[in-house]
C-alpha cells in the first residue's frame, strides 16, 4: 500500500494525520488506533512526514485543468520511458502487468464491459504519443477498446491448463509495446474451469505506475459487480482531474529558476559520485541489453523480522530507512566501494489530488550514500535518515532533467543501455490484503511472471503483516543465479547481525556469513612441508652424485651433464671461498645465456653466498649502479661483460678461467635458511631500481610446490627463456636442476623456433606466447604451459587449445617480494570469463583488505596482500620503504610475521578462485571521477583485431586526457570508430580514450613489463586535426547539432554524447531532423551510430536518393510523415 493510498483509507475511517515540530501526530477515536495501524504508521514515518510536509505547501495549490491547444505534454517520466521504448523497441523493460486470480461465476461479457468503462473512466488509458515540434506530447483518443484476447482450456487437463496458462502469462506480460502506434495496453482472460479465470492487464509504465494498479484494479471489478448486478447506487464520479492537467502543470511547475534550484541541488550531492558499482558480475556487459530478468526470494524468519521491528524502534526510523542502510552496506561490501548511489523510486503524489489518481507520476532519486571510515550501522543509519529527510524536499526533480543536466557539465553518458546515475535499484513494498470481491466473483491480486531488469540488481523489501520478504532482482546477462542467492544469504546474514548489534562496523568479522568464512579459511589452507635439509644448489649436487650421466643443461647444439656441471660448480665455488666470499656476501653475475651463466648462479650458493643477476643488455649506467647499491664483493662476468661496467672498481672473475681445476669438495660455510639466496632489482617508483633480498627458505618453499604442482613429465625438460633478472627465471632454472630434469637454455622465448630440444614446460609472459603461437614455435612434445607477469588475452588462450599434446595451460601470479609465484590456476580454456590467477600456493596465505586494512568478503575488490614462507626479507637497504610495504601481519597467530602489500587489486569469485582486477597505482582521476587504467585496457583487448594495448593520461592545456596505444593482431587493420563505439557499449563514456593511435609494438622493460615511462606522448602521428563537415549530409547534420547542443563547431569524429547530448537533445535531434527532411532516423540508429560521420553515412545508405533540400510546405505535416515512419 502506497502512502497515498493509506492516506485515503484512514481519511475514511475518521483518522487524520498531521505533522507538529517535524513529528508525526494522529488525530483518531482511541478505539481506531490498534496495534495494527501503529505497525503501519511506524512502516511509513519518514515517508508520511515529507508527504504531508509536502502536501501542506502543495495543497493550497489546485491543479489547473489543461486548457491550451491539444494535444497536451507528456511529462516528465512518460518522456524518459518513451526514449526508452524507441531506442530499445523489443525490450519489455516498462511492460506494467496487473494479473488477477478470479474465483466464481465469471460473465465475459459484463467484465469487457467493466473494462471498457475503466478505459473510458480514465483518459490516460486511451494515450499514444507523438513528436510535435520537437516536443513529446500526449495524443487522448475520444473512444478506444483494447486489444484483448480469450483463451478457454476448460477442457484440457489439468498438468496441461497448468502448464500452459503460465506460458500464455508470461508471453503476454513479455511482450514489448509499438509506442508509435495503437493501444498502449492489452487483456488476455484464460479460463480455466468454469468457477477459476487468471485476466491480466498489461499496460505500458507510461500510462501508469504501481499505486495505479492497485486502483485500477478496485475500480475494474466495482464496474463488473454493477455491470451484472444492477443497483440503485450511483456510479463513482468521473475523475477532475486528467492525467494531461498534472503534466503540464508539472512542466509548469518545474521549470525556469525553480527547476535551476532544484538540479543545483542534486548536482552538489552527485559531484564527484563514482561512475559505476564494482559489483563481482560473473558477465561481461552485452553489447546490446536483453533486459532478461529473474528473481530470488527469501522471506526473513518471524523471529529476525521481530528484531528489525524491534530495531526500527529502538533508532525511531522505519523500514525504509533501516532496509536501505542495510542494502548500502552489503553493497559497499560486495563491491568494496564505500561512495556509491542508489536509485530509489518514489510515488511522488505529493499533491492532494494525486491521491487517488491513475498514471504515471512516479520519479527516480539518487541517493548517494559515503560509508567512508568502517562506520558502525547504527552511524550509517543516522546518515541516511538525514539524507531522506533532505531529499524528500527534493523529490520532484525529473530524473531525466538531472541526467541531462551532468551530461551537459560533462559528468556522465546519457546511455540508456546502462543506467546513468546508478545500477542498482531498492524499493520498500507494502502487500496488504489483496482480495476484492464483486459479488459473487473474488478476485486476488497475485505476482505476474514478468521478468525484466531494469537495473543490474534491485532489492524489493516487502512487508506482510508483521513479515519481510527480500526480493532480488537481477539481470541475466550479468550474474549467474548462485551469485544472487549467494547475495541473498549474505543480505539475510547482514539483517540478522545488524538488527541485533548496531553496533557492529560495516567491516567487523561478524558481518561475514559462515560459508564466506569457510571459503576464506579454505583459500588459506595452504599449510605444506618444506624440506630444508638442502640448499638449491646442494640439490642439484645430490642428483649429479646419482645421475652423473644424466643432461643438465641442452643449450644450443651442446648438453652439459650432471656431473660436469658438479665439477665446474665446486670449483668456482671454491674459488669464491678462497676470496672470502660467505653467507650473506653478494656476488653479482653479468655473464651471457651460456652454460656459465648458470654454473655461475650455482657457485654463488654452493659457497654461502647471494647472487645479484645483471643482465648484459642492461644500459652501463644500471649496471653500474645495481653493483654499487647491492654492495657486491664480486663480479663474476666474461671479457665484455667486464668491458661494460670498466668504471667499477671491484673484483671481476671470469667463470670460464677461475676454478676450472678445483677439488670437487667446496670448502663452504653452510649458509643458514634464513641467509640471502638472491637480490633481484626491479623498477623503483623513484625512478632508481630497487633490489628485493630473497631468502633461502623462500626459494625452497617455490621449489617444494612447484614439485608437486607439475608431474615429472611436464618438468622433464624446461624452457629457460627469461632474463635471469627477472623472477621466472628462478622457477625456469632451479626446478628442473632440483628435480634432475633438463634446462633447455635458449637466447630468449624466440629462441624456441631454432631449439631442437623436446621441450615440456614452457614457463613465460603471454605476449611473448602470443609470438610463439603466431611463428609456430611451440614444439609437439610441449606438455604444459605456465604464464605470468600481465592479463592473458582470450585469443592467446585459443590458440593454445589446437596445440596437439598440450595437457594443461596454468595462470600464475606473484611479485618478485613473494619468491616469483603466489597464486597459480590450472585454466579451463573454453571458460569464456578472464583467466583467474587461482589460488594461493604452498605455504603462501592471501588476504584481501579495504583501505583500512579490513577484510573484505568473497566477490569483493581489495588490495591482494600476501604472507607466508616466501616472502622477501625486505628491500636491501631500505629500511623506510621496507616498513611501508611489509606490515605486520594480524591476521598470523605466530609473532613476527609480515604480510606484503602488493598494491594490486584482486577479488575473490565464487569458485573459489582469484580474479585479478588491476593496480592501485594505475588508478587516475579523471573528470572527478577515480579510474583503474587497468579495466579499460582489459577491454580494449578484447576488442577484435586488438593484440595489445596501453592505456596513458595525457595533459592537454592542463586538461587530463585519456590516450590510448594499441598494437593490431597481425594481418588485422580495425577501425577506429568501430573500436570507439564498442568501447562506449562497454564502458562509461568518461572511460573512452579520447586519443587513439597505432604502434608496431609497445615499449617493454627488460622484465618483459610494459614500460608506461616510454609510451609516446600523442603527437603528430597520433595527434588529430580537425575534420569539419564536408559532405552535405555532413554539413545538415552539423547545423541540427549546433542547434540542439548550442555549440557551431564540430569534428566529423566528434560523439554526440561526449560533447554534451543527452536522450533529450538526442529527440531533439530526430525532431528536427522530420520537419526539417522528412527524415526520421530511429532513435536506435542514432543512438548507436553517434559521431557525426557515421550518422551522416548511415544516412546516405539508408537514403541514396533521397533529396536533400528542405521539404514541407502549407499542406505538409512533417510531424504526420514522422509517425507513418518514413523509414
Amino acid at each position: 500500500m502506497s502512502v497515498q493510498e493509506l492516506l485515503t483509507q484512514l481519511r475514511t475511517e475518521g483518522i487524520r494525520l498531521y505533522v507538529d515540530e517535524g513529528r508525526l501526530r494522529c488525530d483518531a477515536p482511541r478505539e481506531a488506533v490498534t496495534q495494527e495501524l501503529r505497525t503501519r504508521l511506524s512502516q511509513h514515518r519518514e515517508a508520511l512526514i515529507a508527504f504531508l510536509e509536502r502536501g501542506q505547501t502543495l495543497e493550497e495549490t489546485t491543479i489547473p485543468s489543461w486548457d491550451g491547444p491539444n494535444p497536451a505534454p507528456a511529462s516528465f517520466a512518460q518522456e524518459r520511458l518513451w526514449f526508452h521504448g524507441r531506442v530499445n523497441p523489443d525490450s519489455p523493460a516498462y511492460n506494467l502487468p496487473l494479473s488477477l486470480e478470479l474465483e466464481g461465476p465469471l460473465d465475459v461479457d459484463a467484465l469487457w464491459l467493466a473494462l471498457d468503462a475503466l478505459v473510458a473512466r480514465h483518459d490516460v488509458l486511451r494515450t499514444t504519443f507523438a513528436l510535435r515540434g520537437g516536443a513529446l506530447v500526449q495524443l487522448v483518443a475520444e473512444h478506444m477498446t483494447w486489444p484483448r484476447r480469450q483463451v478457454d482450456l476448460r477442457s484440457e487437463t489439468e498438468q496441461y491448463r497448468n502448464n500452459h496458462r503460465e506460458q500464455l502469462l508470461r508471453d503476454a506480460c513479455h511482450q514489448p509495446f509499438d509506442l508509435s502506434r495503437g493501444a498502449l495496453a492489452r487483456a488476455l482472460l484464460v479460463r480455466e474451469t468454469d468457477r477459476r479465470a487468471a485476466l491480466l492487464l498489461v499496460l505500458h509504465h507510461a500510462l501508469a505506475d504501481g499505486p495505479s494498479l492497485a486502483i485500477l484494479a478496485r475500480e475494474l471489478l466495482d464496474h463488473y459487480r454493477r455491470t451484472v448486478a444492477p443497483a440503485d447506487e450511483a456510479a463513482p464520479p468521473v475523475p477532475t482531474l486528467r492525467y494531461a492537467d498534472f503534466a503540464a502543470w508539472q512542466r509548469g511547475r518545474m521549470s525556469g529558476a525553480r527547476l535551476d534550484r532544484e538540479l543545483d541541488w542534486w548536482t552538489d550531492r552527485l559531484e564527484g559520485a563514482p561512475p559505476a558499482l564494482a559489483l563481482p558480475y560473473d558477465h561481461a556487459r552485452p553489447e546490446r541489453p536483453t533486459h532478461e530478468g529473474d528473481r530470488v526470494r527469501l522471506t526473513l524468519d518471524p523471529e529476525t523480522s521481530a528484531a528489525v521491528r524491534a530495531a526500527c524502534r529502538a533508532a525511531d526510523t522505519t523500514p525504509f530507512a533501516w532496509f536501505l542502510t542495510v542494502y548500502a552496506m552489503f553493497l559497499a561490501r560486495v563491491s568494496g566501494q564505500t561512495d556509491l548511489t542508489v536509485g530509489l523510486p518514489i510515488a511522488n503524489r505529493f499533491h492532494p489530488e494525486l491521491e487517488g489518481a491513475v498514471g504515471l507520476f512516479v520519479n527516480t532519486l539518487v541517493a548517494r550514500l559515503r560509508l567512508t571510515g568502517n562506520p558502525r550501522f547504527s552511524s550509517a543509519l543516522e546518515d541516511v535518515k538525514a539524507w531522506i529527510r533532505d531529499a524528500f524536499d527534493h523529490a520532484e526533480t525529473p530524473f531525466d532533467h538531472l541526467v541531462a543536466r551532468l551530461s551537459e557539465r560533462g559528468r556522465r553518458h546519457a546511455d540508456p543501455h546502462r543506467g546513468p546515475l546508478f545500477q542498482v535499484g531498492f524499493a520498500l513494498e507494502t502487500s496488504d490484503v489483496r482480495d476484492i470481491d464483486a459479488g459473487p466473483l473474488h478476485a486476488r491480486l497475485v505476482t505476474p511472471p514478468l521478468r525484466v531488469a531494469k537495473t543490474d540488481l534491485d532489492l524489493s523489501v516487502i512487508c506482510s503483516g508483521d513479515d519481510f520478504e527480500l526480493a532480488l532482482d537481477y539481470d541475466v546477462a550479468r550474474f549467474k543465479r548462485e551469485t544472487v542467492r549467494g547475495f541473498v544469504e549474505r543480505l539475510r546474514h547482514l539483517i540478522t547481525v545488524w538488527a541485533r548489534r548496531p553496533e557492529l562496523c560495516l567491516a567487523a568479522e561478524e558481518t561475514l556469513t559462515e560459508g564466506e568464512r569457510i571459503l576464506l579459511r579454505q583459500l588459506n589452507d595452504t599449510d605444506a612441508p618444506v624440506d630444508e635439509r638442502h640448499t638449491p644448489a646442494e640439490r642439484v649436487a645430490r642428483w649429479a652424485a646419482r645421475t652423473p650421466n644424466a643432461i643438465a643443461i641442452q643449450w644450443e647444439h651442446q648438453s652439459t651433464t650432471y656431473g660436469e656441471l658438479e665439477r665446474r660448480v665446486a670449483g668456482l665455488a671454491n674459488a669464491l671461498v678462497a676470496r672470502g666470499v660467505r653467507p650473506e656476501t653478494r656476488v653479482a653475475v653479468c655473464l651471457p645465456r651460456t652454460p656459465d651463466l648458470i654454473v655461475a648462479l650455482l657457485a654463488v650458493q654452493r659457497a654461502g653466498a647471494a647472487y645479484v643477476p645483471l643482465d648484459p643488455a642492461y644500459p652501463t649506467e644500471r649496471l653500474i649502479f645495481c653493483l654499487h647499491d647491492s654492495g657486491a664483493a664480486l663480479l663474476l662476468a666474461d671479457a665484455a661483460s667486464k668491458a661494460l661496467v670498466a668504471d667499477w672498481d671491484g673484483e671481476v672473475l671470469d667463470p670460464s678461467v677461475e676454478g676450472t681445476e678445483a677439488s670437487q669438495e667446496v670448502a663452504a660455510q653452510r649458509p643458514d635458511l634464513d641467509n640471502l639466496a638472491h637480490v633481484l632489482y626491479t623498477s623503483g617508483s623513484t625512478g632508481r631500481p630497487k633490489g628485493v633480498a630473497i631468502g633461502l627458505r623462500a626459494v625452497l618453499a617455490l621449489l617444494d610446490w612447484a614439485e608437486r604442482a607439475f608431474p615429472a613429465e611436464q618438468r622433464r625438460h624446461v624452457l629457460a627463456a627469461t632474463s635471469v633478472c627477472f623472477d621466472l627465471s628462478v622457477f625456469e632454472i632451479f626446478l628442473p636442476l632440483t628435480t634432475g630434469a633438463t634446462v633447455v637454455l635458449v637466447r630468449d622465448a624466440l629462441g624456441l623456433a631454432e631449439c631442437r630440444a623436446p621441450v615440456t614446460l614452457i614457463n613465460t609472459v603471454p605476449s611473448a606466447m602470443a609470438t610463439l603461437l603466431m611463428t609456430g614455435a611451440l614444439p609437439s612434445t610441449l606438455r604444459a604451459v605456465v604464464m605470468a607477469g600481465e592479463p592473458i588475452p582470450h585469443e592467446t588462450l585459443a590458440g593454445l587449445r589446437g596445440n596437439a599434446g598440450l595437457e594443461r595451460v596454468a595462470n600464475c601470479y606473484g611479485p618478485s617480494e613473494d619468491t616469483t609465484y603466489s597464486t597459480f590456476a590450472w585454466l579451463d580454456l573454453e571458460d569464456p570469463r578472464p583467466a583467474p590467477i587461482g589460488r594461493p600456493i604452498d605455504c603462501t596465505r592471501v588476504h584481501l583488505l579495504d583501505p583500512a586494512g579490513h577484510p573484505v568478503p568473497p566477490g569483493a575488490g581489495g588490495e591482494l596482500c600476501l604472507a607466508g614462507s616466501g616472502l622477501a626479507r625486505g628491500y636491501l637497504d631500505r629500511p623506510g620503504l621496507t616498513a611501508e610495504r611489509f606490515v605486520p601481519d594480524p591476521f598470523a597467530t605466530e609473532p613476527g610475521a609480515r604480510l606484503y602489500r602488493t598494491g594490486d587489486l584482486a577479488r575473490l569469485r565464487n569458485d573459489g578462485q582469484l580474479a585479478f582486477l588491476g593496480r592501485l597505482d594505475h588508478q587516475v582521476k579523471l573528470r572527478g571521477f577515480r579510474i583503474e587504467l587497468g579495466e579499460i585496457e582489459a577491454r580494449l583487448r578484447e576488442l577484435p583485431g586488438v593484440a595489445d594495448v596501453a592505456v596513458h593520461v595525457h595533459r592537454e592545456a592542463g586538461e587530463p586526457l585519456l590516450a590510448a596505444w594499441l598494437v593490431a593482431e597481425p594481418g588485422q587493420d580495425p577501425d577506429l570508430g568501430e573500436l570507439r563505439r564498442a568501447m562506449r557499449r562497454q564502458v562509461p563514456d568518461f572511460m573512452v580514450p579520447s586519443w587513439w593511435g597505432w604502434l608496431e609494438t609497445l615499449p617493454r622493460t627488460p622484465n618483459g613489463k610494459l614500460d608506461r615511462a616510454r609510451l609516446p606522448l600523442p603527437g603528430a602521428e597520433t595527434e588529430r586535426e580537425c575534420e569539419p563537415p564536408t559532405t552535405e549530409s555532413q554539413r545538415i547534420l552539423a547545423d541540427l547539432w549546433a542547434e540542439v547542443l548550442g555549440h557551431r563547431r564540430f569534428d566529423i569524429r566528434d560523439a554526440f554524447f561526449q560533447i554534451g547530448g543527452n536522450s533529450l537533445t538526442l529527440t531533439r535531434l530526430a525532431a528536427r531532423l522530420a520537419e526539417t527532411h522528412g527524415i526520421e532516423p530511429p532513435l536506435e540508429v542514432l543512438f548507436r551510430y553517434d559521431t557525426l560521420a557515421d550518422q551522416a553515412a548511415w544516412l546516405d545508405h539508408a537514403l541514396p536518393d533521397r533529396v536533400t533540400v528542405p521539404v514541407g510546405g502549407p499542406d505538409d505535416d512533417p510531424d504526420q510523415d514522422m509517425e507513418e515512419g518514413i523509414l
